[in-house]
């Protein structure tokens, strides 16, 4: 309970003090309005930072660590040893497979230790194969922004009745004729198993390049080289986007109160030690001190999935990972922190279990005996992603209509919508109607509509009530001061 007392020592014009008993002055009730004013809305105010502040004993302090992200690749390659044959049916010099080559062997290599460069035979080829080059050139009408003026305005001055006429100046679309240069490059990229000509993965590539110049700066010169150059790298970055996993550094928050010991130890990437000390610790018998307990569970467990060294550890540390984070956004929905872990978590552990279903269909195949007979016939990647579940897509109004029927809190149903990636609602006034039929209460709905208003609009509106609430705690007592003075 929240026990909150206010003495206001305000004294009237004639020293005494406001109310005093043992006085025969009485204040003006105006100024004793103001007084009463000022103090109710402090009280407010308070009231509402001890609403937004956790009545539980743990919480986010400062805290931080990083974490290094390592992401599952989308094919599976089964290696060691690993070679990359890239040829062209379309005339261009050798600059540009091998350029394409070099780049796709040594990202592969460098982001996957297991993997090495064949010296004799591959375990696994990667065949690109350049199909097509095109290019075009012309002259094509096109829009750009100019600074000009836009027009004139006249002002008179009112003591002299002089009037003065001023250009006013704004960005205008203006239309030129531009040379352009445009090309397309198209690459089939084929993963096999070379001991047993199961086929992994095959896909199309088609990078494009376009340039425009104006036709005053006369004609163009671009050397076809340089642009199939350019191309052939663009090629890279989208076949290493599948073949090649990718890593990156995330900053996470570590809890405080009596999880501080814990944090400590992730502080310093003691991972194992956290996990140890925080598997020893009871649950808190509050449920919102508990559920950063789960949090820090849940961040221990992903950093040792991405320092796991085989797929199965890393899958199981991920599992582990996204049960604690989805627990600890149940125990306290309204944690910010808790839900950009939980939905990173979700999206790396559907990844590492399609990369568990290519294994599993590459085995079976292997098993199976009759590859040789028919290669063509499998693409290991499309059969395991047929089988998989969708990754998350968009929230839509089914969600949480779902959400709903499911007995999710509103709160918990709400900060999952302000918390999401990627929103899809319809919020038409029949679909609102429908919505609330459904049980959808008016918490939820305003989640909706923040999140259908854009990216942070909650967290946009609460910044600005909290920037008019300190302007009020600073204004209000000048006010009453300034009564009081009169």
């Amino acid at each position: 309970m929240l026990s909150l007392s206010i003495r206001v020592p305000f004294r009237c014009p004639r020293r005494c003090i406001l109310h005093d008993p043992s006085t025969d002055c009485r204040c003006a009730p105006s100024e004793s309005g103001l007084i009463l004013v000022a103090s109710l809305i402090l009280v407010a105010l308070m009231l509402v930072c001890a609403s937004e502040t956790p009545g539980c004993a743990q919480g986010i302090a400062g805290r931080k660590t990083e974490i290094v992200v390592k992401t599952s690749a989308n094919v599976y390659l089964p290696g060691p040893g690993l070679r990359v044959d890239v040829t062209s049916l379309k005339p261009v010099t050798q600059r540009v497979p091998e350029l394409l080559q070099q780049k796709i062997q040594d990202s592969l290599i460098k982001n996957e230790p297991r993997l090495v460069l064949a010296t004799g035979s591959p375990d696994t080829l990667i065949t690109c194969t350049i199909t097509d080059l095109r290019y075009s050139t012309g002259v094509e009408a096109r829009t750009r922004q100019v600074y000009q003026k836009i027009g004139e305005r006249t002002m008179t001055d009112p003591n002299t009745g002089v009037a003065t006429t001023m250009d006013e100046f704004g960005m205008v679309d203006v239309p030129y004729s531009a040379l352009a240069f445009n090309a397309r490059m198209s690459v089939k990229c084929e993963v096999r198993d070379v001991a047993t000509g199961i086929v992994l993965y095959t896909d199309s590539f088609d990078p494009v390049y376009s340039d425009a110049r104006d036709v005053v700066a006369g004609p163009r010169t671009d050397d076809l080289n340089d642009v199939y150059v350019k191309l052939a790298d663009d090629a890279a970055g989208l076949i290493l986007a599948q073949l090649s996993l990718r890593v990156y550094t995330e900053v996470v928050d570590l809890p405080s109160g009596r999880l501080k010991e814990a944090s400590k130890l992730s502080e310093a990437n003691m991972w194992s030690e956290a996990l140890n000390l925080l598997a020893a610790t009871p649950p808190f018998r509050n449920q919102k001190d508990d559920a950063y307990r789960h949090y820090s569970i849940g961040l221990a467990h992903e950093a040792l999935a991405y320092a796991a060294p085989n797929a199965a550890e890393r899958r199981r540390h991920l599992e582990q990972a996204v049960d604690n984070y989805r627990r600890a956004t149940e125990l306290k929905p309204r944690e910010d922190a808790f839900w950009g872990p939980k939905n990173r978590a979700e999206l790396l552990f559907w990844q590492a279990t399609r990369l568990a279903a290519q294994v599993e269909a590459f085995n079976d195949a292997k098993k199976a005996g009759s590859i040789s007979a028919a290669p063509w016939k499998l693409d290991i990647f499309n059969q395991a992603r047929n089988k998989m579940p969708p990754v998350q897509a968009a929230l839509t109004n089914d969600d949480v209509v779902r959400l709903v029927k499911s007995g999710r809190s509103g709160d918990y149903i709400a900060a999952n919508i302000r918390h999401a990636p990627e929103t899809r609602f319809n919020l038409s006034s029949g679909e609102v109607l429908k919505l609330r039929r459904e049980g959808v209460r008016g918490d939820v709905l305003k989640a909706m509509k923040d999140a259908h208003r854009g990216p942070d609009y909650g967290l946009r509106v609460r910044r600005h009530a909290f920037l008019a609430a300190a302007f009020i705690v600073l204004c209000v007592p000048l006010l009453v001061a300034a009564a009081a003075a009169r």
